[in-house]
């Protein structure tokens, strides 16, 4: 998705949340794959604080993370999503990896392969927690795989520092130039 088409399809899901009274996290939750530069954070902070104002009780835990990902505040973003994790760690793996699935889909669908990438990511990040928190030894994932310039992304910047707090195994993957 090119920029113009990004900053288009944000301008809707606003509108919605506007028109629903910042009421619906299911629009909610198409921010963070609009919402991807730094220079979204204030505007992020904005919306995040309507969100709340409208859904007490209501973590938003997502926004959170990815808010403070746009403020590089990569320790904070670290803290909430390990927060969440545990809070949360019992979520049911069937309908966890069908969520993965969907968004590979829709992103691949879009031919946003950053965000494609983003999301397997994410689900290896997932899975290797599972892993650990289950104490299941002896399976041997591959290490979550970084593209090579995942340290200007503050998405992968976050999975990064994560991976790296938790003891995962994380490594740049090298693109090979034939």
């Amino acid at each position: 998705m090119d920029a113009r088409s990004r900053e288009s399809a944000l301008a809707i899901v606003i509108e919605e949340l506007e028109r629903t009274e910042y009421r619906s996290l299911e629009i909610a939750s198409m921010l963070p794959a609009l919402m991807t530069s730094t220079d979204a954070a204030d505007q992020l902070a904005r919306l995040l604080s309507s969100l709340e104002e409208a859904n007490p009780g209501e973590p938003l835990d997502f926004l959170r993370v990815h808010l403070a990902s746009l403020r590089c505040d990569f320790d904070g973003a670290t803290r909430l999503t390990m927060e969440f994790a545990l809070r949360d760690g019992d979520r049911d793996c069937e309908q966890g990896v069908a969520g993965y699935r969907r968004a590979h889909e829709l992103a691949t669908k879009a031919a946003d392969k950053r965000l494609a990438e983003l999301v397997v990511v994410n689900m290896l990040l997932a899975f290797h927690r599972l892993l650990k928190r289950q104490r299941i030894e002896g399976v041997d994932f591959h290490p979550i795989s970084l593209p090579p310039d995942w340290e200007h992304d503050p998405r992968f910047v976050l999975i990064a520092r994560i991976a790296e707090k938790e003891e995962l195994p994380a490594e740049e993957r090298h693109e090979v130039v034939s």
